[in-house]
């Protein structure tokens, strides 16, 4: 397994010699050198964007300006199509009580399980207020051809959206995306997708994903700080959708109680923007750059392997979702003659210095279907190496021999 020498860059691991960070998929740990920039920026130019003529607004704007095309670059996307949003929830719920995504006979939005809350909630929350029918196909056991034979069979001429993530929280298994999207497309169906745990840990272009509208947080994918989502909108959607959520400079013009929307992408960004973690986004674009995409999703995949493989072998652990297939995470749970709350697992951990997610992984009625009280996750990013897999591993060892 090869080590991207790159601890160094994040000043955490530096204090904390012994400590291995497998939380990435909830928020990835921030280089350095963004950390600074951020700083810098707050101490010397703090001004939102499109707040004024005078420098520091100005200075404001190009960072935005100037992230978003560094990030459309990124992604294989325009600059026009890329958004900076507070949370996919904001995302969504903008969306599916806006207009322009789905026609008058059209109510049914068909989600590929595994997505999170984020995604969840605003859907159910529309369903109430609007009429929508969601219609939720189970992923658990179910096989990449057969997935795709459920969602050809739940799309029918009353949908109008079908929602699915690129990699469900849990058992972290790269989904068929690309081709779900090819089937709703046959008919006439939008695809939003989560990216959230696969972008930048699987591949960069939002077109493979066979999507119209992909959200995914910044912090996770490209190492930035907590607090920015990057919202991708297919240029001819986008340039149809109003969202429901207006405001600042989201609108052009309010006279004689009619609104006006601003043209793409500033109809989607709403209130100020957080103009901090977007410097750091930047910054963070860079270093990703630096690195090597491909470099970075190799180097992922076989640390994830790894851990399976190592899991796997522990009698005592059981580990969720499909073996020996592409994955950007791992589940599991400790189980002996009485099972041991995930809760419990991740605090043994934490006592050995490591750190993993536990509970219901903010994907409550997904995560559910494997343990009512939750799983641990473990989710490794750039900067964990093969000393990190070795301590997880060996700390589940000795819990599993004390039961």
């Amino acid at each position: 397994m090869t080590d991207l020498g790159v601890r160094q860059d994040f000043t955490i691991l530096q204090r904390e010699r012994a400590f291995a960070y497998l939380d990435s998929a909830s928020t990835a740990l921030v280089p350095t050198n963004v950390a600074h920039e951020v700083f810098q920026f707050l101490d010397t130019v703090t001004v939102s964007s499109r707040r004024g003529a005078y420098s520091l607004a100005v200075k404001g704007n190009e960072i935005v300006e100037q992230t978003r095309t560094e990030v459309a670059k990124l992604v294989n996307a325009l600059p026009q199509e890329i958004s900076f949003q507070p949370t996919i929830a904001h995302c969504l719920t903008s969306l599916l009580f806006g207009s322009g995504w789905r026609s008058e006979a059209r109510n049914k939005v068909v989600v590929v399980q595994g997505v999170t809350n984020d995604i969840m909630g605003p859907l159910y929350a529309a369903a109430k207020v609007m009429g929508l029918e969601i219609h939720v196909i189970p992923v658990i056991q179910h096989s990449s051809s057969q997935l795709l034979e459920d969602v050809a069979a739940a799309i029918d001429d009353k949908t109008a959206l079908v929602v699915s993530s690129c990699a469900p929280v849990v058992v972290g298994t790269v989904l068929p995306v690309n081709e779900i999207g090819r089937i709703a497309h046959d008919n006439d169906v939008l695809v939003a997708v989560d990216a959230t745990r696969a972008i930048g840990l699987d591949f960069f272009d939002v077109r493979t994903t066979g999507a119209d509208i992909v959200f995914f947080s910044a912090n996770v994918a490209f190492l930035a700080p907590p607090g920015v989502v990057i919202q991708w909108i297919e240029r001819g959607l986008a340039a149809n959708l109003r969202p429901a959520i207006v405001g600042s400079s989201s609108i052009a013009n309010i006279e004689d109680g009619s609104v006006d929307i601003a043209n793409i992408p500033d109809r989607f960004e709403t209130g100020i923007l957080d103009i901090p973690a977007i410097t750091g986004l930047n910054r963070a674009v860079e270093y990703i750059r630096k690195i090597g995409e491909e470099r970075i999703r190799t180097h992922i995949r076989k640390m994830v392997q790894t851990i399976e493989r190592g899991l796997r072998k522990i009698e005592g652990v059981v580990v969720y979702g499909e073996q020996g297939v592409p994955k950007t995470l791992v589940g599991f749970n400790v189980a002996g003659k009485t099972d041991l709350n995930c809760h419990d697992v991740a605090m043994f951990l934490e006592q050995a210095g490591v750190a993993v997610r536990s509970g219901l992984l903010c994907a409550h009625e997904f995560t559910r279907t494997f343990h009512r009280e939750g799983v641990v996750q473990a989710s490794p990013h750039l900067y964990n190496d093969e000393s990190d897999v070795t301590r997880l591993i060996g700390t589940l060892e000795e819990i599993c021999q004390l039961l």
